[in-house]
């Protein structure tokens, strides 16, 4: 056993394509809703990993650990109208746990010689608009906490790419109206949303390409913003 994937938020339909793909053992961790179980697939709530992680890593020849970051808590509402409690949850999902679970996983990736970080950031890291204040800033915080951890830890196999999706095919339009979801679609250059087969290149390109380090990589069919 060489390879091991860490996912964050794998219940992310745009993860589908990549997952098929993957060989060896892949560490899911869910916030609420557990995935469908599969051979190879090692579920757990984010308090139970670092001591699975670390039993697994003891007993198992690992190399190369790849962690890939889609969670993300969205959010409903203008800033006024959000609940502390809300906002808390938000907080949680799309900053803290992230950094905890970088923290755990750094020592064990650099004592190898090997690390992938993935972050699956978003076109509102930089083009706000209303109803996205935490959302956006979230986005935002991730490419600059994966960037700054690419070139502190570069010189020790570690690399970091945030890549920033347009808008894919997936729960993010489910509750757009035809109208709506046809006006995004003629914004977009290509025509088209993207499907989890863009994405799954994109990060196998990520993983293979050791000079990316640091950086961003905007997959979004060429899309407008005007």
């Amino acid at each position: 056993m060489n390879q091991v994937h860490v996912i964050y938020g794998s219940e992310a339909s745009v993860l589908t394509s990549y997952l098929e793909e993957i060989q060896g053992t892949v560490f899911r961790i869910y916030n609420n809703k557990k995935p469908i179980i599969k051979p190879s697939c090692i579920d757990l709530k984010i308090d139970e990993f670092e001591e699975r992680f670390n039993v697994f890593c003891n007993n198992n020849k690992v190399n190369d650990i790849i962690f890939i970051g889609a969670a993300f808590s969205n959010q409903s509402n203008l800033f006024l109208n959000e609940s502390i409690e809300s906002l808390t949850a938000q907080l949680k999902t799309n900053i803290t746990n992230y950094v905890i679970l970088a923290n755990i996983l750094l020592p064990l990736m650099i004592a190898r010689g090997y690390g992938r970080f993935i972050f699956l950031s978003s076109f509102r890291a930089e083009v706000v608009t209303r109803g996205t204040s935490i959302y956006s800033s979230s986005k935002s915080f991730g490419e600059t906490f994966f960037k700054t951890l690419g070139v502190e830890n570069g010189a020790f196999g570690i690399s970091t790419t945030s890549i920033q999706m347009g808008y894919f095919d997936g729960k993010m339009l489910s509750k757009l109206s035809s109208d709506q979801s046809g006006k995004i679609r003629r914004s977009i250059g290509t025509r088209r949303l993207g499907t989890p087969k863009d994405l799954s290149a994109a990060i196998k390109f990520c993983i293979e390409n050791d000079y990316l380090n640091g950086g961003k990589m905007d997959i979004n069919g060429g899309i407008s913003h005007s």
